[in-house]
């Protein structure tokens, strides 16, 4: 059954996919396919995207050109020829797009799969793509079947641009790149081995060569591995290459200009009758390597049972957390599927490469990562861990992190945004919590500028010390560059930040409770009082009567303040005071209340009102930005997720309900044409007042929101959290009677019944663990393997 059907799609939870309907979505839709060894492939609904291994930076395998008109090319395509009517199209709609009264389409974006349907002058095609589990290699599975009473000769040729491994190199060095191509000819194989430039600039070239391949399950009829000889002349594109619109393969070999995927076959199809067929793509950093990767396409077989695999691995992944609540179209599918699967792809590759980022640029972010990590701790923990240390190491010895940091060359960038170091021990909890696993705070990480290592708490404290050492004058943390929001840069790193300040004390509780945990009650204590101070000096300098103000201002004045227009009020200091503890009873209301009246919308959470309407260096780069657009008073979905927490916290299960659910996929599905991205997935922001495209959405996938939604949903709505010494268990809802939770939690799996005879938002009566009674509701771990009955009624 569909559920939250809108004109483009709907979602199907027993599959775990989202199924496009038609293929002219108002823009291009994305999924990933992955492997853990760092193959990654961004594909649209329509076939086009790029793929890389490890780095998006420095491997990028097929090209894909962004802002482009048309939109969405190149990609990896099957165009189709019918060699008696020279009739020809695409099986993926495009590049060679048919009227939808004579193509059926429909494309099912799965988890880590993407599946691709269509029907044309009585020719059906699947097309299936995925990553191999255990290779560098992705698969396109393809099968063609003859629906009409004649016989029908098809041929078909495959296409996919090869990169030039650097995507700046590729995209900048147009004089360079197409005479250092080589590509050849290994059998039936096109193999594309340019060298590739790993270092930084002309007086630190490292050049080195890297291979990728492309090969069928079938002998090809004919090849065309050049694009331009594919293509035909200059003025022609890919909806109307020449090979295909005459029939006639180039068969051209020789290195140089711009090698492709173009394989041709030829396939005669009886009435009823079908062909199945594959072409495998794979990268090594040495020929051995591809040609390993390459192996695959010989056995048809074995590619099914690798798809398989990973749908295997999906089922595994999800089972960790699973509810039934009586909210089974807007809210199972998202907590049950969809959240976890856009925090999955996060935690793998922060901001690098997304529909919207050529990956170029941004590496694994500091912030971005580790706050991306906590939505995989309970499905990936061992994944989590490398990657906390990893991050962990990219702290400098004065306590400051690298912004930013590429790992494959180990290039950390940019440093001096204050709320970065911050986000480490809030974040480094969230695993602890999940596994019990102490012995990580004494693992011993470096310094990324060089300067020896010190143990994983060490670091924790030393990050604390270094926000209470670089404070403003009136005893608030400083500013740095920017803090979270990146857009808010007044010029001064004196400025003091009140989300900085926020930040601190929720990540100097989360401190003081696994050293009193561990048994460091020194620390414990220390936190605990700094925490006490910050909290006294927020409330005393940034209150402001109904709300906190934003950032004071190194040379007086302030951004974010009742008195102060445009931006007076912004959304992440007040959901962040309740986060953290600053905001408590009555001003903690007051300040949620204040979000609820001046800052929640239809389709979110401003993140600020009003907008700024033009560039003032007092407020920074934000003020660029068109008014209702981004961080300058958009749905800023990343920031509108505190706000479901926040919510949460207070015990307003209707309220922290009512802002999941205008966020949520299954609602932007059905609103699809308004909100125009990916609607199973997050994007960064949609558009606000006064922008006339209110509701347009932009910037999907990689986007914190994924992450904090999945925690919102978990953890705070249905509120099952697990903390040290347990899994606290406290549900704050919209006066739902009943719902169920399957948690995997330390090696044992608990079954959780929730009953609400009063119908209300927030409060546990009791608690029962295998038939007996608890105090309180923190249910202890139990051992490893065990099933756990939990029931709780709430009132």
């Amino acid at each position: 059954m569909g559920l939250a059907k809108g004109k483009y799609g709907y979602f199907d939870e027993k599959n775990h996919e989202y199924v496009i309907t038609r293929p002219d979505t108002p823009q291009p839709w994305y999924n990933y396919l992955v492997n853990d060894l760092g193959y990654v492939a961004l594909i649209s609904h329509t076939g086009g995207g790029t793929s890389f291994f490890q780095s998006a930076r420095d491997k990028k395998i097929l090209r894909y050109r962004y802002n482009s008109v048309p939109a969405d090319r190149p990609g990896r395509w099957l165009y189709l020829r019918d060699m008696t009517s020279g009739d020809y199209w695409s099986s993926t709609w495009n590049p060679v797009p048919k009227p939808a009264s004579e193509y059926t389409f429909r494309c099912h974006v799965g988890l880590n799969t993407q599946t691709v349907m269509s029907t044309y002058a009585e020719i059906a095609s699947r097309l299936t793509y995925f990553v191999l589990p255990r290779r560098p290699a992705e698969v396109w599975l393809a099968r063609l079947t003859n629906t009409g009473d004649r016989k029908r000769i098809i041929h078909s040729y495959s296409y996919g641009e090869f990169n030039f491994w650097g995507t700046l190199r590729d995209l900048l060095n147009l004089d360079n790149c197409p005479k250092c191509s080589r590509y050849h000819l290994d059998g039936d194989t096109i193999v594309h081995d340019t060298y590739n430039d790993l270092g930084d600039n002309l007086d630190n070239m490292q050049w080195v060569r890297h291979f990728a391949g492309f090969r069928s399950s079938h002998k090809p009829y004919a090849i065309n591995p050049e694009r331009q000889e594919f293509l035909g002349d200059i003025w022609r594109s890919e909806s109307n290459p020449l090979v295909v619109e005459s029939g006639r393969d180039s068969n051209f070999e020789g290195s140089g200009d711009y090698p492709i995927c173009g394989l041709t076959h030829r396939w005669e199809l009886q009435p009823g009758s079908s062909v199945e067929f594959a072409f495998v793509l794979a990268f090594g950093n040495n020929e051995d390597e591809m040609r390993r990767g390459l192996e695959a396409a010989g056995n048809i077989e074995e590619l099914r049972e690798s798809l398989e695999q990973v749908k295997e691995r999906w089922s595994e992944r999800l089972s960790f957390f699973q509810t039934a609540t009586p909210e089974k179209e807007d809210f199972d599918p998202c907590v049950n599927t969809w959240n976890q699967y856009n925090a999955y792809i996060n935690g793998l590759l922060s901001r690098s490469i997304s529909p919207y980022n050529w990956g170029a640029d941004r590496g694994l972010g500091f912030r971005d990562t580790l706050q991306d990590l906590m939505g995989v701790c309970h499905s990936e923990p061992e994944f989590a861990r490398q990657r906390f240390l990893m991050m962990a190491g990219l702290i400098h010895s004065d306590g400051i992190a690298a912004h930013n940091y590429f790992p494959l060359t180990d290039t950390p960038d940019m440093r001096d945004f204050f709320d970065d170091h911050l986000w480490l021990p809030f974040t480094v909890a969230r695993y602890l919590k999940e596994t019990g696993e102490m012995g990580l705070l004494e693992e011993r990480v470096r310094f990324v500028d060089g300067s020896g290592s010190q143990k994983l708490i060490d670091r924790l404290e030393l990050v604390l010390d270094t926000t209470w050492r670089l404070r403003g004058k009136h005893g608030l943390p400083q500013t740095g560059h920017a803090d979270w929001n990146d857009g808010l840069n007044p010029g001064s790193m004196e400025s003091e930040s009140l989300f900085n300040a926020m930040l601190f004390c929720a990540s100097a509780r989360e401190l003081a409770a696994i050293a009193e945990f561990t048994g460091r009650n020194e620390l414990a204590a220390r936190c605990r009082e700094r925490y006490e101070e910050m909290k006294e000096l927020a409330n005393t300098h940034g209150w402001d009567g109904q709300w906190y103000r934003r950032i004071l201002l190194a040379d007086g004045g302030c951004i974010g303040g009742k008195d102060v227009s445009p931006g007076s009020i912004f959304l992440e200091p007040q959901v962040w005071a309740v986060i953290g503890g600053v905001a408590e009873g009555e001003r903690a209301r007051t300040v949620m209340d204040s979000v609820y009246k001046h800052l929640a919308r239809k389709h979110g959470i401003k993140l600020l009102d009003p907008p700024y309407t033009d560039y003032d260096p007092k407020w920074g780069s934000i003020s660029i930005l068109l008014p209702g657009h981004k961080e300058n008073g958009a749905v800023f979905c990343h920031a509108a997720s505190w706000a479901v927490v926040a919510e949460a916290i207070l015990g307003n299960g209707s309220r922290a309900w009512d802002y999941y659910k205008r966020m949520a996929p299954t609602t932007n599905s059905r609103i699809a044409e308004v909100h125009e991205t990916e609607p199973y997935v997050y994007s960064q922001h949609i558009a606000q007042e006064p922008f006339h495209k209110i509701g347009r959405a932009r910037n999907s996938w990689l986007t914190g929101s994924a992450t904090w939604f999945t925690l919102a949903g978990q953890q705070y709505i249905l509120g099952v959290r697990p903390e040290l010494g347990g899994l606290f268990i406290d549900p704050t809802i919209p006066g739902w009677k009943e719902f169920r939770v399957t948690r995997k939690f330390r090696g044992a799996t608990y079954e959780i019944e929730v009953t609400n005879p009063g119908g209300v938002e927030r409060g546990v009566k009791s608690v029962t663990v295998d038939g007996k009674a608890i105090e309180g509701n923190l249910v202890p771990p139990a051992r490893a393997g065990a099933t756990v009955k939990v029931e709780v009624v709430m009132g």
